[in-house]
């Protein structure tokens, strides 16, 4: 199981990576052009709503990414303190309880964000400027803490081995 989880982990946070990038450049690139509208006593109304719509995808797979690598804020002194003893099973426990909550967590947050993105959809709920499916910045979220909830099974995984 671990090749595969790698191979499809490994995969997925290259193409969110690169997913991330792209959004960010592209949140740039509008919040710079929306300074210069306002400057220029232009409108452009639906600046804001698209940067919203992309900041959903940036943050909420970004957070995913960073779990992935360990690169989230931790009770770093206790790990390291648990990780230098001599028997290691007190550190594995400490690790096993901390994913076991977060994986938790983030397949609370799938199953939420899943059902709100249904009722958008059953509703037809859309975006006040742009007038697209309210549901588009709703599936960043749930592609996020999907990601999060996969990458928190594989650790659990890791760490009860």
């Amino acid at each position: 199981m671990e090749p595969i989880y790698n191979k499809i982990g490994d995969k997925t946070e290259k193409v969110f990576t690169i997913m991330i990038g792209i959004g960010a450049i592209i949140c740039l690139v509008i919040v710079n052009v929306a300074v210069v509208a306002r400057v220029s006593n232009v409108s452009i109304s639906w600046s804001d709503e698209l940067i919203k719509i992309i900041f959903m995808y940036v943050i909420y797979i970004g957070a995913a990414i960073a779990y992935k690598t360990d690169s989230l804020i931790g009770i770093t002194m206790l790990e390291e303190s648990l990780m230098n003893m001599e028997n290691k099973v007190p550190y594995k426990i400490l690790k096993v309880v901390q994913h076991l909550i977060c994986t938790g967590f983030a397949i609370f947050c799938s199953i939420q964000g899943i059902k709100m993105m249904m009722t958008q959809i059953t509703n037809n709920e859309l975006t006040p400027a742009l007038e697209l499916p309210a549901a588009i910045s709703t599936i960043g979220f749930v592609i996020g803490v999907i990601a999060w909830s996969y990458y928190g099974f594989g650790k659990i995984v890791k760490y009860i081995r």
